[in-house]
């Protein structure tokens, strides 16, 4: 297969591969075009020499691959025990299709099922969203005048001087800074914390519980998404 066709069978995998010369900086890698899903690469390949095509491969397969196929071989600068490299030149196309494709599937599920799970993480322990926390957003985009209402708000419904640089949070849940507010003074979160549960979710008394039950009255979607997360 030449490479323009194989350019193409890559770039027809699904709308969400990427196509890029990363290692321009480096004298041998100038030629060097990477295709990725998901921010992660699952084919590369030389352009200047266009002889072996590197892709991820299920290792029990790899073995199987290289004992019956010439064409097939070690992979460039990556690990034999999970790549393989092909030479597009002597490969039949639909062993290559097939190959390329496979990898295409091992990279997406991988990092799908990563993004999938970090998503969840910002599910906060009562089941509010800390995606649409203002505190979160103004963390994000470095919003001081976000920060600034959020303080002032947040002083006044709960009776405390809370400042501007306290409004810095990374989700409820996830590893980074916490606002005040959720490290110091969320009751529900220092009761799931003290008893060692991931979400009130993993609460027997969660249906019964005063505290979770005020959220919930105002937030219906936060009981729905502790059950899912």
């Amino acid at each position: 297969m030449n490479i323009e066709d194989y350019r193409d069978l890559c770039l027809s995998l699904g709308n969400d591969v990427e196509e890029k010369f990363p290692f321009t900086k480096f004298k041998n890698g100038k030629g060097v075009l990477v295709f990725y899903v998901c921010g992660h690469m699952f084919s590369y390949f030389d352009c200047d020499e266009y002889s072996v095509i590197s892709l991820k491969c299920q290792p029990e397969r790899i073995v199987e691959l290289k004992e019956e196929n010439d064409c097939i071989g070690d992979p460039f600068n990556e690990s034999p025990k999970h790549w393989l490299g092909i030479n597009p030149n002597t490969a039949p196309d639909d062993l290559l299709k097939d190959l390329t494709r496979n990898s295409y599937e091992i990279v997406k599920a991988k990092y799908t099922k990563k993004k999938h799970k970090t998503m969840n993480k910002m599910i906060a322990i009562c089941g509010l969203d800390c995606e649409k926390c203002d505190a979160f957003i103004a963390t994000k985009n470095n919003d001081q005048a976000l920060r600034e209402k959020t303080a002032k708000l947040w002083s006044e419904l709960n009776k405390t001087p809370i400042l501007p640089e306290h409004i810095n949070c990374e989700g409820c849940r996830m590893n980074g800074a916490k606002t005040v507010f959720c490290n110091n003074l969320c009751e529900i979160r220092k009761c799931a914390v003290s008893k060692n549960y991931e979400t009130c979710g993993d609460c027997p008394e969660m249906e019964h519980c005063p505290k979770l039950g005020a959220i919930h009255a105002n937030n219906k979607d936060a009981k729905n998404r502790l059950k899912k997360a």
